[in-house]
């Protein structure tokens, strides 16, 4: 075969790696599979499932940010991420990659990243694997962190199974403020864990390249 043809790629399939911290951060939106309590009332507790944000680095893995509420992925979502990593770090990645989600595509999130000095860019159609790094930090806190919680439904198929008492909705004692405050412990147990075939962990790489590039 011609040269051309064995070594030809589809330019969908190709991508472009960070080669520091905060060249690139993904961003990306997971309903979590945890019933965490928002008010007790008369002897009821209410309960639902909050939306997780997260904010990650490219080039390290390391877990920048993120934003947990009970309110749908908005313009609120994506302004609080952006705060918490700006209260944190003083900077925001120079790029952010994401999925096309409407919030992720609107004036709005584009004119954010304009004000802070960043630039969006998203996955091609119909490839979410482009947006791994988050992924991979959902799979974790799904593995890690909430299969150990009263109240998951990971292994939670047929409802039908399920007496009134035994369902996960019944069983939930986390509150939003107690999720947040253990994803808050459980992001940095993540980033000073090696991650998949990495040869350090995430903090690792990414406090080296700081100090490497400024």
């Amino acid at each position: 075969f011609p040269y051309t043809t064995l070594f030809r790629s589809n330019v969908t399939d190709r991508e472009i790696f960070a080669s520091r911290a905060f060249e690139r951060g993904c961003i990306d939106h997971t309903l979590l599979k945890l019933f965490v309590i928002v008010v007790e009332s008369n002897g009821r507790v209410y309960v639902r499932r909050p939306w997780l944000t997260n904010l990650v680095d490219d080039y390290s893995d390391y877990w920048l940010a993120f934003f947990l509420s009970f309110e749908r992925p908005s313009r609120r979502s994506l302004a609080m991420i952006f705060r918490n990593c700006v209260r944190e770090y003083g900077r925001v990645p120079e790029f952010v990659h994401s999925d096309r989600g409407a919030e992720l595509r609107s004036t709005y999130y584009q004119g954010l990243l304009a004000h802070v000095g960043s630039s969006p860019d998203w996955n091609p159609a119909a490839n979410s694997r482009f947006n791994s790094q988050a992924e991979l930090i959902n799979l974790h806190i799904q593995e890690k962190w909430i299969a150990a919680r009263p109240g998951n439904i990971i292994d939670f198929d047929n409802r039908r199974k399920y007496s009134r008492g035994f369902r996960p909705q019944d069983l939930a004692t986390v509150t939003l403020r107690d999720a947040f405050r253990e994803l808050s412990a459980y992001r940095h147990i993540y980033n000073d864990t090696v991650i998949g075939t990495r040869e350090a962990p995430p903090a690792v790489l990414f406090n080296q390249s700081s100090e490497d590039f400024g």
